[in-house]
């Protein structure tokens, strides 16, 4: 999310179908535009003076809207869910471990949301938190990327500003919200940063994809909603003009990357819509060699959801999305072949479930309730979608009651679909536990198709885990023969939650998501890669983040 800091709760009210049951799957199509886009400059991380040509000219800084995590008013689901862990004290597998501390890195970097991604061919690993990069060989010390060093713009001249303006101010133009990946056919690392808002004629921001052979040397394209869409908002087909990203995720197929991101529009945040991008990977590997390729790609724009996840991986040559759909029973799922640009989009009724933010758990006011979970930035967006063998998973944050409403705690839901069996939904996957809170899941599997999982179990000092929770990373494998998760675990966090955050207010944030990716190569004993991180101390900026290579 663009903003990381204390908002308001904006609680949607929805009436659920009451024969939501007798609804068929309903099949459609999104609207896709194709269009083109030349890199925006070059830079090689360290030289000053080739990232000036990356700089955006003449613009005025804005303050940020208020943008709120998604949340659904529903009338709550008070039936237990049966466990699904197997939790096991001891290390049942080898994890190689790597704390990322760079020397020369600002302290103030660290965040308490974290949000870990990586990009890792085996031998290299490129690692992005929240408010910073880092790169290694692995093995080896790690080294600091500074986000901002390409990211910045200068004022317009004369404005009025909270900066001396003149013709030469710049200011960072990089705000949060960092992916990585590494897409092997083409040893390229993919780097995506958001931007803070700007003007430009209409309220927008830059979502900045890089790309790079090395980590080192750059090509860089800039992703600007009020120009990607300038036809579109022209012809009316969008209520507001001021348009800029937020919430982007990333994933690669074998021919493309896809990029999905939240249009957020008006300048108060008024309206949300969700949007894909499906970029060629041979034309942005050449464009490391030549900045002046005209990239063609193609954008889904669906305006009746306001945000969109990427699966990982496809199913005969497909790639698929998804996204909860209007309440807690729906869900829309996507179909996108890598040969055509012919998006199938179809609506699918699910088990209900409880949104983390449930009214009933929360109150009216989540910011006055005593659970650590209600108060945080924390929501029931998909932050881990996978295919495996022939079913798409997605995965999210929600709260169960073991004691039919009485009491919640926090789990991971799952909803899982039959590719074949005409995305017939099923639930098989949940990470449940009557000892434990979950949250924060990630999971993908590994070349022999087991499901490996990242995630924090809750503990406390105090009876309550949900007042004052120690956040601890576990790693797990699902067994296939018990149906059940078995999780060990990996790190502790040595304080709980809340921290200090920049005004020494209680923070009791977390971040949105872990990141696991099948290690790469394929040929050696590891099997996944991972990025989490643990709170050590009472300010926001005591964080440990590790790289995790798991056997």
């Amino acid at each position: 999310m663009i903003l990381k800091r204390k908002y308001k709760f904006i609680v949607g009210f929805f009436i659920i179908n009451l024969v939501l049951f007798l609804i068929p799957t309903q099949q459609s199509t999104a609207e896709i535009w194709t269009k083109d886009v030349i890199p925006t400059c070059k830079f090689e991380y360290g030289n000053v003076d080739t990232s000036q040509e990356c700089y955006k000219l003449n613009i005025e800084r804005l303050d940020n809207c208020l943008t709120s995590p998604f949340a659904f008013n529903i009338t709550a689901v008070e039936e237990p869910l049966e466990s699904t862990v197997n939790f096991h004290d001891q290390n049942f597998t080898t994890i190689w471990k790597s704390k990322v501390q760079p020397q020369f890195m600002p302290q103030e970097r660290y965040d308490n949301v974290g949000e870990p991604s990586i990009a890792s061919n085996g031998t290299h690993v490129f690692y992005t938190g929240n408010h910073y990069a880092a790169k290694s060989k692995i093995g080896e010390n790690w080294s600091f990327v500074d986000p901002r060093f390409d990211f910045k713009g200068f004022l317009q001249p004369g404005q009025s500003s909270n900066e001396t303006s003149s013709n030469n101010t710049s200011i960072d133009l990089y705000k949060a919200d960092q992916r990585t990946i590494y897409d092997r056919s083409h040893n390229m690392y993919i780097w995506i940063r958001l931007g803070e808002t700007y003007a430009e004629g209409e309220i927008t921001n830059i979502l900045r994809i890089s790309v790079s052979n090395d980590t080192k040397n750059w090509t860089v394209l800039d992703f600007i909603p009020v120009n990607l869409f300038q036809e579109q908002i022209n012809e009316g087909l969008f209520d507001y003009p001021d348009v800029s990203f937020d919430y982007p995720e990333v994933t690669v197929s074998d021919k493309n990357l896809f990029v999905t991101a939240t249009l957020v529009l008006g300048y108060n945040c008024q309206k949300a819509y969700a949007t894909i991008f499906r970029i060629p990977l041979d034309d942005l590997s050449r464009s490391i060699s030549n900045p002046d390729l005209r990239i063609v790609y193609d954008t889904v724009v669906d305006r009746n959801v306001t945000g969109i996840s990427p699966v990982e991986g496809t199913f005969n040559n497909t790639a698929y999305f998804g996204s909860h759909f209007k309440n807690n029973s729906l869900m829309r799922v996507y179909e996108w072949s890598e040969t055509t640009n012919y998006v199938d989009n179809r609506t699918i009724p699910i088990d209900a479930w409880n949104n983390i933010h449930l009214l009933g758990a929360c109150g009216e006011d989540p910011l006055q309730s005593e659970k650590w979970w209600c108060k945080a930035n924390t929501s029931s967006r998909i932050r881990s979608a996978w295919v495996h063998n022939d079913t798409l998973n997605f995965m999210w944050n929600a709260i169960t009651t073991p004691d039919y409403g009485k009491t919640w705690n926090p789990y991971i839901e799952v909803a899982t679909f039959d590719i074949r069996n005409n995305m017939s939904h099923e639930r098989q996957y949940q990470v449940a536990d009557q000892y434990r809170p979950w949250i924060f899941g990630a999971v993908v599997p590994s070349k022999n198709q087991t499901l490996g999982f990242i995630g924090y179990y809750v503990t406390s000092d105090s009876k309550d885990p949900n007042i004052n929770p120690y956040l601890n990373l576990a790693f797990g494998y699902f067994n296939d023969t018990t149906k059940k998760w078995e999780m060990m675990p990996i790190l502790n966090s040595s304080y709980s939650l809340p921290v200090r955050n920049e005004t020494m207010s209680e923070d009791y944030n977390f971040g949105d998501f872990l990141t696991i990716r099948k290690h790469v190569p394929y040929t050696t004993d590891y099997r996944w890669d991972a990025g989490g991180y643990v709170i050590v101390g009472e300010n926001y900026t005591d964080v440990e983040p590790y790289f995790l290579m798991i056997k």
